[in-house]
């Protein structure tokens, strides 16, 4: 009966594998490296995290800068008190009053009370009604003393003054010649003119108190 025999394998064929299965987990270990640091990669490793644990353990997401490389961060602005340049009041003339102030004609009222330096012929001049008539309306007649203050009634029947309401030309200026005169008085001068538009063309309130040489702008 034939013993079989036990094949017994040479030194050589021995280093041969050895160097074959060094050589496997030489190119397992390659892989594994080249997995977990892919060559150019920049940052952190797949299996790296960006977010850092507060003290809690729980990750906390960290926030990207907002730092762009090559910008300037802006210099802080300084605070300092301005200082405003005086302002320069402009010079009206008589000739832009007419730009600066355009009175509205309203209806004619039925009452008015005389100011200081004003007449009833003043008043029918102003709001174009029939002198006759405001007279006849307030019990008056022509050469009657009157007196501030005294209210009148306006006659509402639509006749208008019956000559020319304008006594002097205008626009204009005029110089106060006495401390007496008002803005009502100064616009009785003109017939037409309405005291506030004197007012409102001199930046100055319609009762203001008049100087001697002062001078007013009228429309």
């Amino acid at each position: 009966m034939l013993k079989t025999r036990k094949r017994i394998a040479p030194a050589s064929e021995k280093r041969r594998l050895k160097i074959e299965i060094v050589i496997g987990i030489i190119s397992v270990a390659v892989a594994l490296l080249a997995w977990l640091f892919p060559f150019g990669q920049v940052g952190p490793s797949p299996l790296s995290t960006d977010r850092t644990p507060d003290v809690k353990g729980e990750p906390v997401p960290q926030r990207a800068s907002s730092t762009v490389i090559g910008s300037s961060s802006p210099s802080p602005t300084s605070s300092s008190t301005h200082t405003p340049s005086p302002t320069h009041t402009p010079i009206i003339t008589a000739s832009k009053i007419l730009t600066l102030y355009t009175p509205t004609r309203g209806s004619v009222p039925a009452l008015y009370t005389l100011q200081v330096g004003e007449f009833p012929y003043c008043i029918a001049r102003r709001f174009n009604v029939n002198p006759d008539e405001l007279l006849a309306l307030n019990g008056m007649n022509n050469g009657q003393a009157y007196y501030p203050f005294l209210t009148l009634k306006i006659p509402q029947t639509g006749n208008p003054f019956p000559a020319d309401r304008a006594m002097r030309a205008h626009p204009t200026t005029y110089t106060v010649s006495s401390s007496d005169e008002t803005v009502y008085g100064v616009a009785c001068r003109y017939g037409d003119v309405d005291p506030a538009a004197i007012a409102a063309a001199n930046g100055i309130s319609i009762s203001s108190n008049l100087t001697v040489g002062q001078q007013l702008i009228i429309p």
